[in-house]
């Protein structure tokens, strides 16, 4: 999952509890947890489900906005991939297959 589409499924999970669409947030909460396919999200999704459900009607209601931002920093955090340098002087093509189109295949410019 990408993090465009996480943080806005948090952004209307936020909204939705703020207007009092509770079933809204758990539904969207599910649909994240499915398509996810990850501990990390099913632990995110759910820590903030609760988090958001504690704070409403408290004093601190309107540090939502901050629980929902921690939420998406701890997907950033637990998303990390490594960046490694992708150049490799071995690579007879010099990495020119695996750009932009590059194709290789019956298509493509490795077949003639």
């Amino acid at each position: 999952m990408d993090l465009f589409t996480f943080a806005l499924s948090l952004l209307v999970m936020y909204i939705a509890l703020t207007y009092g669409y509770f079933w809204l947030v758990i539904v969207i909460g599910a649909i994240l947890i499915f398509m996810g396919k990850s501990k990390h999200i099913l632990i995110i999704v759910i820590a903030l489900i609760i988090v958001l459900f504690l704070l409403r009607g408290t004093a601190y209601e309107s540090y939502s906005i901050y629980a929902v931002a921690l939420g998406i920093g701890a997907f950033l955090l637990m998303n990390k991939e490594d960046t490694g340098d992708t150049y490799n002087p071995e690579d007879q093509y010099g990495d020119l297959l695996k750009g932009l189109g590059g194709g290789g295949g019956a298509g493509g410019l490795g077949g003639m």
